[in-house]
């Protein structure tokens, strides 16, 4: 097969930044089936949540034909998919990044988490994205020793709008990604990462869980180049019909990433 016929995806990814790939398209089921667990692509992390009454559900045919992991609120926070991913224990305050997929609604139980990695509470630590209840805005939220950070996209993102977030921390700077744009806002103080929890939908906590779709994440320790994040965000973009809202300046705007 000639060179740049195949479609790139995280799969071509350098093996030292796969930690854990979820994909609603690859969890199997009918439409409105709950999910009581699964396992991420890169075959890293078993996801689950043993009560029913807080297992999301497949939602077949939710975006471009794809499916979906649909959350409904259940009002206390534990409406999530939880896993442990090993090297997640040995982030520290080292690279991390985590760029995906999702689709809120607007109804809200607190900050809604879409993911997060590190989930402790004595001592306290956290890494996560979530959906600002106040001005639905995005934001990075990291909390090491009880001393929190956050990081807020520059505008709001509309209720039920798809939207590809990415948080990539590299030598202790945090920064935001909407659409492939780079946020205004940054932080350099980086929590210190030792919790092999990680969790989908809501972190079982201070916040409160997520209302809409998740699509994909895809999460990694170590340092994401630039040009992998835009492979990251070309892929979700072209697979999910994205492409027009990433910048006009953004290598994958125009067609896919391929190998």
């Amino acid at each position: 097969m000639p060179s740049g016929s195949r479609l790139w995806t995280p799969l071509n990814l350098d093996a030292d930044l796969k930690g854990f790939w979820a994909n609603a398209n690859t969890i199997g089921g009918a439409d409105g089936d709950a999910i009581s667990s699964f396992q991420d692509d890169f075959g890293q992390v078993t996801f689950t949540n043993a009560t029913a009454a807080q297992q999301p559900q497949i939602e077949t045919n939710s975006l471009k034909g794809l499916t979906g992991i649909k959350w409904v609120i259940g009002g206390d926070g534990d409406d999530n998919l939880a896993g442990t991913w090993s090297d997640g224990a040995n982030i520290g305050t080292g690279d991390l990044y985590m760029i995906g997929l999702c689709s809120h609604d607007g109804s809200y139980d607190n900050n809604p988490t879409m993911v997060g990695v590190s989930f402790q509470n004595s001592p306290s630590q956290r890494f996560m994205i979530q959906r600002v209840a106040a001005n639905d805005k995005f934001r990075i939220f990291s909390l090491s020793d009880g001393t929190s950070t956050t990081v807020v996209s520059d505008s709001a993102v509309s209720d039920n709008t798809p939207v590809i977030v990415g948080a990539v921390r590299t030598s202790g700077t945090s920064r935001l990604y909407i659409d492939g744009a780079v946020q205004t806002q940054t932080t350099t103080t980086a929590a210190d990462l030792t919790n092999s929890a990680v969790r989908l939908g809501s972190e079982t906590g201070q916040f409160g869980a997520w209302s809409g779709e998740i699509y994909e994440v895809i999460v990694g320790r170590g340092t994401l180049t630039d040009s992998d994040r835009e492979r990251i965000e070309g892929y979700l973009a072209h697979k999910y019909g994205r492409q027009g809202n990433l910048p006009s300046t953004h290598k994958y705007r125009y067609g896919p990433p391929r190998v």
